[in-house]
């Protein structure tokens, strides 16, 4: 008796399997929920699905779908992170099985093969199938969609393939509204090259889709009148697909040779092109929505092209003609897993929240919650805190720098635990320092920056490069700005991502009524090209100190050679002792974006 066997396709389909699971599924408990994740969990406390869609959906620029979703589930496995976590990673290992399928429907096995291996280990899939949020579900009904269209037009125009794709295109579209529309290109698409009864079946699933989808529809055009999210967002750059393909490879040369290699290496064949169909979904998908963020407001962001990306994948590797190569194969799989762990550190920066991590890091210092100061949502943290029974109460959130002095001058801790969000002062670490705390550790993290100062330490953070002025300095009333420093950036310094600008004056004689103000500003030439300032009644305290001010350096000054920065007090009349002044280039933290932006690894 013959004993069945596994051909070569199934092999490479099983194996990247088993490495998606491993990636998605590794050391899965410990993740921890994001920003965006904890948002979602709060719209799940109303007391009625009425009130959830009115303070829930409306408000916010998703579909009802996930959120729904959410409100029903998350008190079921009692806002467990796992368990919350878990239906969605499950969707994004299906949603490489469609894929396969879809491959397997056109006839092209080892595309799937190929594209299925990248969904596998880039961090742009594993990451967005270990969150909450939409984007696993609207990719999941997006390929289901794309599946069914495929069925009908490359194995059997039935209308059974008809039905099923106006279900998953619902599915789709009451998930994300970048994969609502792309069941819309879809859906024209269909109509486009469909002749005679095809043409007719078409119309009438698009008509069954439209009634499975009109519940929502009221909610979707006031979501619409709400414009995008420029207030946070900016517009997309004439570079932004070429940045978001280095982002798909990690911004890695190994993963992006390995695709090349795997591209070139079986021998080219001349056929007839066809399998067009995602590289025609994922330019409609990009076009629009980069039209859009840039005439109306911005919508476009690398996670709203998640949807069509495997289909774009798939049909590039099919017009290649791709056949199975294990070596080309296991490249990808290698140098892909590779890049995530030691380029893009997935592994642990991904699973950790800059609303629970400062907790665990304080508890395994053995201190007290007192020592916790934080520039982070209170609203989150204490969600989050009281998710997993943790008094929050102790804990002290940044409001303003004369609130912080108070704190540290009354502080009783010998530690203090500093988390700073990127919406955070960015001299905060250099004024608790002023207090006799010196720098233990820095922990830089996606999305916030961990400080461990201790009194035990002295004052360490250093600078780049910066200019200092000592001796006695006194603004007069005559003068409308005094205490100036200048500092020259050349272009390396302005390459750097998150560096900033600090500038420090130590003053006396400032009333609490203080109008004056410090001023940081950045000179190309003779042309100003950026100002900021703060009131030095902000630091206003009961004994002399040091003012600071800081501005990062924004990515759109590279186009420059060289920028001066400028520092100065503007005094407003009023007479300022200065004691001594710096300006300095300091060292940020460029992990901050680092969930899709390039960033170096550094050493724990």
């Amino acid at each position: 008796m013959v004993k069945p066997s596994l051909n070569q396709n199934t092999l490479a389909q099983v194996l990247i399997f088993v490495v998606a699971a491993c990636a998605l599924f590794w050391q899965f408990p410990e993740l921890q929920f994001t920003h965006d994740e904890l948002s979602a969990l709060q719209r799940t406390k109303f007391t009625s699905f009425g009130e959830l869609v009115e303070k829930g959906i409306r408000i916010d620029g998703h579909p009802g779908g996930v959120q729904s979703f959410l409100y029903y589930y998350a008190p079921l496995v009692n806002y467990s992170a796992w368990a919350l976590k878990l239906p969605f990673s499950l969707m994004a290992l299906g949603s490489i099985l469609i894929v396969f399928a879809i491959a397997k429907t056109i006839h092209q096995e080892a595309a799937g093969i190929y594209t299925g291996a990248i969904m596998a280990v880039s961090q742009y899939f594993v990451y967005y199938g270990q969150i909450i949020r939409p984007y696993e579900a609207g990719l999941f009904f997006s390929l289901l969609s794309a599946w069914f269209w495929m069925r009908y037009f490359y194995h059997q125009a039935h209308y059974k393939n008809l039905i099923a794709f106006a279900f998953a295109a619902a599915g789709a579209a009451y998930s994300h509204q970048f994969s609502l529309l792309l069941v819309g290109i879809m859906g024209l698409h269909a109509l486009f090259i469909a002749r005679g009864r095809a043409l007719t079946e078409w119309l009438l699933c698009g008509l069954l889709t439209f009634l499975l989808y009109l519940p929502h529809l009221n909610i979707f055009f006031h979501q619409l009148s709400l414009g995008g999210v420029g207030s946070w967002l900016g517009k997309p750059t004439t570079g932004f697909i070429l940045d978001y393909f280095a982002y798909l490879f990690h911004f890695s040369y190994l993963f992006i040779g390995a695709l090349f290699i795997a591209l070139l290496l079986p021998a080219w064949k001349i056929k007839k092109p066809k399998n067009w169909e995602g590289i025609i979904w994922f330019g409609g998908s990009f076009l629009i929505g980069f039209i859009y963020s840039r005439a109306v407001n911005p919508v476009l962001q690398y996670s709203t092209l998640i949807f069509a990306a495997p289909l774009l994948l798939l049909s590039l590797f099919a017009l290649r003609q791709m056949r199975l190569q294990w070596i080309s194969l296991l490249l990808i799989l290698s140098t892909g897993l590779y890049s995530l762990y030691a380029d893009r550190n997935h592994y642990p920066l991904s699973y950790q929240s800059p609303f629970k991590y400062p907790r665990d890091y304080a508890a395994r210092q053995g201190l007290n919650n007192d020592a916790l100061v934080l520039k982070l949502d209170k609203e989150k943290w204490d969600f989050y805190a009281k998710m997993e029974h943790y008094n929050s109460a102790e804990n002290y959130h940044y409001q303003n720098p004369k609130g912080l002095i108070t704190y540290l001058e009354n502080s009783p801790s010998n530690d203090i635990i500093l988390t700073v969000d990127h919406n955070s002062p960015l001299f905060l670490a250099s004024l608790i320092e002023q207090y006799g705390y010196g720098q233990k550790r820095r922990e830089n993290h996606f999305g916030f920056t961990l400080y461990h100062f201790s009194k035990k330490y002295a004052p360490t953070i250093n600078s780049i490069k910066e200019t200092n002025r000592s001796g006695i300095n006194i603004c007069g009333s005559d003068q409308d700005y005094c205490g100036k420093l200048a500092l020259q950036l050349d272009k390396e310094d302005l390459k750097a991502r998150q560096n900033f600008i600090m500038a420090e004056y130590e003053v006396e004689g400032l009333k609490w009524d203080s109008q004056a103000k410090i001023i940081i500003a950045l000179f190309a030439g003779d042309q100003l090209i950026h100002w900021s300032g703060r009131a030095l009644a902000e630091f206003q305290s009961d004994s002399s100190g040091s003012i600071f001010h800081a501005q990062v350096i924004l990515d759109e000054w590279v186009k420059y050679p060289q920028i001066e920065a400028r520092a100065m007090l503007e005094s407003k009349g009023e007479k300022i002792l200065i004691k001594k002044s710096s300006l300095k280039l300091m060292q940020g933290n460029n992990r901050i974006y680092g969930i899709n932006q390039a960033f170096k690894s550094e050493p724990d």
